[in-house]
């Protein structure tokens, strides 16, 4: 428990009144400094001064020697009457100075995320955006963790006027914890928004940044969807950190046969990793047209790929087949895990192979052979859409497994 001085307790009633140190000392006839030096229990103020101070914030002498409130059962009403009116006026001064430094960062943050977007598609310099950006999300974060330390030194001089009521108590935790959360939660945002223009950018000027259609369409969306999800996600174990409330974590549904599904789950899901493994590396075997070496090996590679993905449906109906009781969940799991072949077979247009014509070598002087170049091209923007589709299958039926397979006395 934080220790109640005579100079932490000025400050407090200094802040409850709304006096700056300066005022103080103008009514006391005594310097700033004095003052801040009291504050600080760096001293004390002399013993002449105790019933004027004492007067000037309507305590008593023994009141201001002790550090905090005596409440008399005479005076109590009324005590507690002004001690509520200096709570309240101090924690929404306090209230309002923490907002207004958390929508600084938010603009900061924005801020950072439209300069991005500027330099690299204005400028087609993405590392020199990014690093700009970083200078504002810094200056965001550092200005966020600002306000939370001096809210919660706000509190922390409440305190010492009076014990803080219920509903004040309740507004200062959802404020604090919503508002900065929000201020950091749209740091690390930006930063994951700003990554895809940095990774995907090339050495040459012209197209050295991530195509506007795929980064808006495929990487945005995608990237958004995961932070929707994290958003609510993080939120409950935050609110209990920063505001010293014990975290409960929500308890998961339990499904019957919870240990048969997960085995299904992983049967099903396991063959589809070497699955899109193959689908991308399958193009790579693909030799020059009129060479020796015949296409059977890419052929052959695409066709495990689709086998393993066949063998995803064979896993699910084996196990459907065995169950007599609760089927229901298991067609919800199962269709879930087939599901995810869309976006598996979605990774054979992650890598392309073509072949460009060179030149005609005469052959005889009456003959020509045509010379061919292989190229190979990626699209990592398909495998962000395949990202993106795997997490919206998965939100999808989480949704309707919670939903649909919950007890009917739980869903009230």
């Amino acid at each position: 428990m934080e220790k109640k001085t005579m100079g932490t307790f000025i400050a407090a009633l200094r802040k409850a009144n709304g006096m700056t140190q300066q005022e103080l000392a103008d009514r006391l006839f005594v310097s700033n400094k004095a003052v801040s030096r009291w504050e600080r229990d760096e001293s004390a103020p002399d013993l002449s001064l105790i019933p004027a101070i004492a007067e000037i914030f309507g305590i008593t002498c023994d009141e201001l020697l002790k550090g905090e409130r005596i409440l008399q059962e005479s005076t109590t009403p009324q005590r507690e009457v002004r001690v509520e009116k200096q709570v309240r006026s101090l924690l929404h001064r306090a209230t309002a100075s923490f907002q207004t430094l958390i929508w600084i960062s938010l603009a900061l943050s924005v801020i950072g995320l439209t300069l991005m977007w500027g330099i690299s598609y204005g400028f087609y310099r993405p590392v020199i955006g990014f690093a700009v950006m970083m200078l504002m999300e810094t200056a965001a974060f550092v200005l966020a963790a600002i306000a939370v330390s001096k809210y919660k030194g706000a509190k922390q001089d409440i305190e010492l006027l009076g014990s803080l009521p219920d509903e004040l108590t309740e507004s200062y935790c959802f404020v604090l914890s919503r508002y900065s959360y929000s201020a950091f939660f749209a740091v690390a945002s930006v930063l994951f928004l700003s990554l895809p223009l940095l990774l995907f950018s090339q050495s040459n000027y012209i197209h050295s940044v991530l195509a506007p259609e795929i980064y808006f369409t495929v990487c945005f969306p995608l990237i958004l969807l995961l932070l929707l999800v994290l958003l609510f996600r993080f939120y409950a174990y935050y609110e209990a950190r920063i505001t010293g409330h014990p975290y409960y974590k929500k308890e998961s549904l339990e499904l019957p046969c919870q240990r048969t599904l997960r085995k299904m789950s992983l049967i099903q899901l396991l063959p589809l990793l070497p699955a899109g493994i193959l689908f991308v590396i399958a193009p790579w075997t693909l030799t020059i047209p009129g060479e020796d070496t015949d296409e059977w090996i890419s052929i052959t590679l695409t066709l495990l790929a689709l086998a393993c993905c066949v063998l995803n449906v064979i896993s699910w109906i084996i196990f459907l087949s065995k169950q007599t009781a609760d089927r229901r969940v298991f067609v919800f799991y199962g269709l879930r895990n087939a599901l995810f072949i869309i976006p598996t077979v979605l990774l054979a247009s992650v890598h392309y192979v073509g072949f460009s014509y060179i030149n005609e070598a005469p052959i005889g002087g009456a003959t020509s052979s045509i010379e061919l170049e292989r190229y190979d091209i990626w699209h990592p923007e398909y495998a962000l859409l395949a990202l993106g589709i795997a997490l919206g299958i998965y939100l999808v039926f989480h949704i309707l497994i919670q939903c649909l397979c919950r007890k009917p006395s739980e869903k009230g």
